[in-house]
């Protein structure tokens, strides 16, 4: 039964993962003979995507108490639904569209479907939480990997309006959650009961001690080591993000390849990053998480350095490949950090609301590349985005785990 289940949370991050290759169509609605877009103009929807995600969580948090299905379906629909809106948008006097259809409506619909199929899956598979991590990221990379090429096939269909090419990856979008919210159901009382209370002791998971099994949500975010973690994923997501929202457009600019290769850059650099959690996943439970994490954040703000001097096609690939393996490890390790610091009891919860990190290198990371960028010029804003992959390694070497739970009266 729980094997069905993982092949529907896949179906359904097929969809949600879409969003990584965002740049392809971002890159098509500057083009001169399409929209004419400015840079900020065809990021912004992709900031607004991540943006939202953690208010989207917070609803499906809510929502949750309908069952584990309902949120699901409805953030998946959410999210195709503001797929299809976007498509409608026709004309440049009316790029703001897209940023409200995909961005704003589909950032929700992301936020309330991430969250319920996470906390879904950890309740099934609690015993085997490097299948969620796989679940989660490989299908994220998956989906941006499809997205990229069809996508891009698309386009050439009528690239003077890219917009259209969102109309049928809309619907097959939909398709993909409406398929995979069949195969999803909730685990039996027992089942569900053993995810949420025992977990502690499985023995793929980290070193959680007893006395740190009990943290709930509102006392993991009174301690420092709560907000040290939040900062740093914030920080990498920035470098990541940044990164995926001009993946398409910095290939092009600084190694010159093709606009269907740039595409195809895309979608396999997403599928990097979907390995990124499983690998360092593993490597953090032989080295320690915070010796992971401080490796992961140098190694990506040395890449970002590097990126705009990149000037053939395999060296940029090289770089770029290993900063996208980085973004998606440090998201691994900082999920499993929680689980050693606080416990398992609620670390979903307290996982989920440090989305709020994710959310702000989305808005962030991007708008550092739109601002710091001139026209062919990227260096400076690839150096600030170095500087914060040292920073986040710093503070790293601050973060302790907590001391003794504290007493609840």
């Amino acid at each position: 039964m729980r094997w069905r289940v993982a092949c529907g949370g896949v179906l359904v991050q097929l969809a949600l993962g879409s969003g990584y290759a965002w740049s392809v169509v971002g890159s098509a609605l500057q083009q001169d003979e399409a929209f004419g877009l400015s840079t900020a103009q065809a990021v912004l929807p992709f900031q607004l995507l991540i943006g939202m995600v953690f208010i989207g969580s917070v609803a499906g948090a809510r929502l949750r108490r309908l069952g584990p299905r309902v949120p699901i379906l409805i953030g998946g629909v959410l999210f195709a639904i503001g797929v299809v809106l976007a498509s409608l948008v026709t004309t440049p006097g009316y790029w703001w569209g897209i940023a409200l259809g995909y961005g704003l409506i589909g950032g929700v619909g992301l936020g309330i479907a991430y969250f319920a199929l996470i906390s879904l899956l950890q309740e099934w598979f609690f015993d085997k939480r490097m299948i969620i991590t796989a679940v989660t990221g490989l299908g994220f990379g998956l989906g941006a990997l499809c997205t990229a090429v069809c996508g891009q096939w698309l386009l050439r269909q009528n690239p003077e309006v890219p917009t259209v090419a969102l109309l049928p990856l809309g619907i097959a979008y939909l398709a993909l959650v409406l398929v995979g919210s069949v195969l999803l159901s909730a685990p039996p009382a027992s089942k569900a009961m053993v995810g949420a209370n025992a977990a502690g002791s499985m023995p793929e998971g980290p070193r959680a001690t007893d006395q740190r099994s009990g943290y709930t949500p509102a006392e993991a975010l009174r301690t420092p080591q709560w907000h040290l973690l939040t900062v740093i994923l914030a920080l990498n997501t920035c470098i990541g993000l940044a990164l995926i929202s001009r993946t398409a457009a910095s290939a092009q600019e600084i190694a010159g390849f093709s606009v269907s290769r740039a595409a195809l850059l895309v979608g396999v650099l997403s599928l990097v990053n979907g390995c990124g959690p499983v690998a360092w996943t593993r490597i953090a439970t032989r080295v320690g998480q915070v010796p992971a994490l401080t490796f992961l954040n140098c190694l990506s703000g040395s890449c970002v350095l590097f990126i705009p001097h990149a000037s053939n096609e395999l060296l940029f690939f090289a770089v770029a490949a290993i900063a996208y393996w980085c973004y998606g490890g440090v998201f691994g390790v900082v999920s499993a950090t929680v689980s050693e610091y606080f416990g398992m009891e609620y670390a979903g919860v307290i996982y989920a609301r440090m989305l709020s990190g994710w959310s702000v290198g989305g808005l962030v990371g991007p708008w550092i590349v739109v601002s710091a960028a001139g026209p062919g010029h990227p260096t400076l804003a690839y150096t600030v985005l170095g500087c914060l992959g040292i920073v986040a390694a710093f503070l790293t070497l601050v973060t302790r785990a907590p001391g003794l739970r504290p007493e609840r009266v």
